[in-house]
């Protein structure tokens, strides 16, 4: 095994023990059975649980970025984007269920450093959805609006949505939402 694979190997179990068990009850002994290594592995390539965690929120966030900067990219109606947009966010954060749980629910045993990973995400998503909206807008698909609250609104709706569907078990249609952003409430 190679040693980038199994720094891997480590952030997958962590990533699993974390969303299990949450950040102060996770134990370095639970994550190393998990990934199949001794525990003074671990140390070999993370100093610390906190470094560990920080990783793995770097981790997903790194794959969660990724995903964003592709969506919106292809030449396709605005209504298509803005689904995909929404649909990554939904999809990302069911795969992710646990972990965002963590994340959500448990914010106190979450370190410092981590909230700066949060305000990156933040930053990429609005900016994916100021792409999307001046995309429209050039192509003549939506109105000219001022395109960061729109993009704040689009990400809002969508966070508030994602969030109710796991933490309340409330199921909800990115057609329904499309539709709703696009069309409105009014008659």
């Amino acid at each position: 095994m190679m040693k980038g694979d199994k720094r891997e190997i480590i952030i997958e179990a962590a990533t699993a023990i974390f969303a299990r068990d949450g950040f102060d009850r996770a134990k370095m002994e639970d994550i190393s059975i998990q990934a199949g290594i001794g525990k003074g592995t671990i140390y070999e390539y993370f100093k610390s649980k906190k470094e560990l965690f920080q990783e793995v929120i770097k981790n997903s966030i790194s794959i969660y970025v990724g995903l964003l900067k592709d969506v919106g990219t292809e030449e396709q109606p605005f209504d298509k984007k803005l689904a995909d947009f929404i649909r990554l966010h939904k999809e990302f954060l069911e795969k992710n269920r646990d972990l965002a749980n963590l994340l959500m629910k448990d914010t106190r045993g979450i370190p410092d450093g981590v909230k700066k990973h949060f305000l990156y995400v933040k930053k990429e998503a609005i900016n994916a959805a100021v792409n999307m909206i001046d995309s429209a807008i050039q192509h003549g698909e939506v109105r000219d609006i001022k395109r960061r609250i729109g993009a704040r609104i689009i990400l809002g709706i969508t966070i508030s949505l994602v969030t109710a569907g796991f933490m309340e078990d409330e199921d909800w249609n990115v057609d329904d939402v499309v539709d709703i952003i696009l069309n409105g409430i009014s008659r």
